[in-house]
This record gives structure tokens, sequence and C-alpha cells, in this order.
């Protein structure tokens, strides 16, 4: 287990930003959670090593610093032209205190197909009961800010897990505070961490990706 911070972070330039409204009506909501799952690849490139998948993630935060910074309650909220409202949340990012999110690397002794069947199997049966799948090891275990009602400052507000398996397969779950990103946003970051990783692989400019955060947006609205 380690904590890493965006490629650029500088720990400088401090940011505090409420969250919306909406954002604080679901901090008791599940936190948002996805996994997805790779067979070994047989090309010897090492593109799936967790070094690798470990820098695009770094990369890929310095179009999301706030993920890497400390969710937590603020008094009150005085933003201009609002009314005031307290027993707010924010997110304060830029900070060399930022928590970072928790990367955890871990290795599994089974291999792929005997947790998830293979792909033509999933097709034929249509259905497939994961009831024996040890999602306590393989989805994130880690305790996110604001999960519970107190003790949130150090705690990360995402968490990924990247395992290694007896095959050579590779599994990366994903978790964070649904006040921060709910599943459009979280398959949106998978998709510009997919997009940095792939060009990083194959030693290309890395995309360019500005993903908006801006929770005085949604209240606007």
């Amino acid at each position: 287990r380690s904590r890493i911070l965006p490629k650029n972070h500088t720990g400088g330039d401090v940011h505090t930003i409420p969250l919306s409204i909406l954002d604080n009506t679901v901090i008791r909501f599940a936190m948002t959670n996805a996994a997805w799952y790779y067979d070994s690849l047989a090309d010897g490139t090492g593109a799936l090593s967790p070094d690798v998948l470990t820098q695009s993630l770094r990369e890929t935060l310095d179009a999301y610093p706030q993920w890497a910074g400390q969710l937590q309650w603020i008094s009150s909220d005085i933003s201009p032209g609002q009314p005031e409202r307290r027993g707010r949340a924010c997110i304060s990012y830029g900070s060399a205190e930022d928590p970072g999110i928790e990367l955890i690397l871990a290795r599994s002794p089974a291999t792929l197909t005997s947790l998830v069947p293979d792909n033509k199997t999933r097709i034929g049966q249509g259905t497939w009961c994961a009831d024996k799948f040890p999602s306590v090891q393989l989805l994130c275990s880690t305790e996110l800010a604001l999960s519970t009602p107190t003790g949130c400052l150090g705690k990360p507000c995402v968490c990924v897990q990247i395992t290694t398996f007896a095959c050579g397969g590779v599994g990366i779950a994903l978790r964070i505070a649904h006040a921060l990103a709910d599943a459009t946003t979280l398959i949106q970051f998978g998709r510009h961490w997919s997009a940095v990783h792939c060009a990083m692989a194959h030693a290309e400019p890395p995309p360019k990706i500005s993903p908006v955060f801006n929770p005085a947006l949604v209240d606007r609205a």
C-alpha cells in the first residue's frame, strides 16, 4: 500500500472547493466501484505491469488533481452571490499535505479462469454467478474519507488496486467517494486512464484530457 500524487503535483497551489448541494446529498451513498480484468498479454511488452500502470495513473491524475486532495467538512460555505450554507463538504487539494490516492499492489495465487469464466463461456451461458468471487480481497478495502461521520483527515477519497494473478492476468479496481464521482464520472476516468496508458505503451505523446470540475455549475443548474 502506498499513497501517490499527480505527476506534476507541486504542493504549493492550494484550492478549497465546496461541493454542490447534490454532491452533499450522496455522501452517505455506497462508494462508487468498478473493476476490469485482463488476460495475460502474449506480446511480452509488460504493458500491464504494475509499474507501467502506476506511471500512467499518475499522469492521468494531473487532470484530476482534486481526487488526490482531502475530502472534509467545512463549518460554512460563503460563496459569492449565494446564501450561507452550513455543514458542507469540500475538497481541498494542491497542498503538500494532500493525502493522495491509495494504491494497492497485490498478487493473487489464483488464476483468472478460476475466478471469472472465460469470454466464450460467459457468452454461451449468458449469466455468471459471482457468489464465490473474492471481492473483499480484490476490490479495495480501504476506508475512504467521509465514509464514516468522523475521522476524515488523512484518509484518501480514491483507492486503486492492481492485482496480478498467477496466470499473468491483471485486475484493476477503482473505489471513489460517491460525493466526488458517480458511475459515469468513474467510467470517464477509466477511459482517460486507458488513453494515457495506451499512448505511454506506444511511446506516443499523451492525449489532452480536460475534465470539468466545477461544483458551482451544478448548483447554478
